[in-house]
């Protein structure tokens, strides 16, 4: 059986050290020296998955510097010099001679230079709100109607700020409300200014400190609601227009009923106020 300075010859060889004496390789148990010359043959036959799997048998038994090396190796010619740089850091805490130390540092650098660059980290973008959904009371509001608007804010949501504006309108207007019973913010856009055919809005619910922490809809892309137009008989136009209408039957008929054909005693027809 070949001693342990023999199968570190060998693998030394394997990595392209010449001498194994120079690099103060320590001893290792037999049962270790079994894993690391199945590692060293694997490695030369290209098998390299294999090799590490011994490696790992190996280092089970005893660590040491040539379990860790050859670890390395093997996961660069895989392709994984992330993972073998790992490797050959842990070997290079073990080694015991300068000459060690120095063949593993030049894998190192090589391994740095073949890995891919590193892309910049990019800045953390903007921290993204929740989103609110509002809860409008009632679901189908008609112009003319207050409109109650719910958010469910969650725990940092103190105060609520309700923009709004009509079909027509550039500008928004707003109204505020508070914290109500179970959790709600709760604010009420005035009927008045509920009008059909729709009206556009966005919420926003503030801490207490006056910050937003939701919002619900922007001002660029506000959300927007169907108002229901009045039912005929509410409108005022309608009691306008039947008031006109009303006003002038009873005109009519001050003008028409006074007035009645009569015979006169003659007999022409003559028209007679009554």
């Amino acid at each position: 059986m070949a001693s342990a300075k023999q199968v570190s010859l060998a693998l030394l060889l394997t990595l392209q050290v010449a001498r194994a004496d120079e690099l103060g390789a320590r001893p290792i148990s037999q049962a270790a020296q079994v894993h690391l010359k199945s590692a060293v043959a694997a490695y030369r036959g290209a098998r390299y998955a294999e090799a590490l799997s011994e490696c790992n048998l190996g280092q089970a038994i005893e660590m040491n510097a040539e379990f860790l090396y050859l670890m390395g190796q093997s996961e660069r010619m895989m392709g994984h010099c992330d993972q073998a740089i790992g490797h050959y850091e842990a070997a290079l805490s073990l080694a015991r001679s300068p000459e060690q130390r120095g063949l593993i540092r030049v894998q190192i650098e090589r391994c740095a230079q073949e890995l891919p660059p590193k892309l910049p980290t990019p800045a953390p973008g903007p921290k993204l709100e929740p989103e609110l959904a509002p809860t409008l009371r009632p679901p189908s509001p008609r112009e003319g109607g207050a409109l109650i608007v719910d958010v469910a804010p969650g725990n940092a949501g103190r105060r609520l700020e309700v923009f709004y504006r009509t079909m027509g309108q550039s500008v928004f207007s707003g109204v505020t409300g508070q914290l109500g019973p179970g959790g709600l913010l709760r604010a009420v856009v005035p009927g008045s200014q509920v009008r059909a055919p729709r009206l556009e809005f966005f919420v926003r619910a503030l801490n207490e400190e006056g910050s937003q922490v939701a919002a619900g809809g922007s001002l660029g892309h506000p959300l927007e609601v169907s108002i229901g137009r009045k039912p005929v008989y509410r409108r005022a136009s309608f009691w306008g227009a039947i008031g006109g209408v009303l006003a002038a039957g009873v005109v009519a008929a001050a003008i028409s009923v006074p007035l009645v054909y009569a015979r006169s005693h003659d007999g022409a027809l003559m028209l007679n106020p009554h």
